[in-house]
């Protein structure tokens, strides 16, 4: 047990719970979307293959569903 009285998977299993609920909750409609941190934006559009890509402003990077929803 953690010194907080919580099993230490439990902390994994509550933030992958928040992970599970905020992939959940991402906008599925393309877009220009801002993130909670109220500073960065996210470009979501689908390619004609059908991939979601999710570009942040200043990041060359493309990130999926679920990065964007860790971030």
């Amino acid at each position: 047990m953690d010194t907080d009285g919580t099993a230490a998977g439990g902390w994994e299993e509550i933030i992958r719970g928040l992970i599970a609920r905020a992939t959940e909750s991402a906008p599925t409609e393309p877009g220009v979307y801002r993130m909670p941190c109220g500073e960065c934006v996210v470009d979501f559009f689908i390619t004609a293959e059908g991939e979601e890509h999710w570009l942040v402003a200043g990041d060359e990077r493309s990130y999926t569903r679920e990065t964007v929803a860790i971030a």
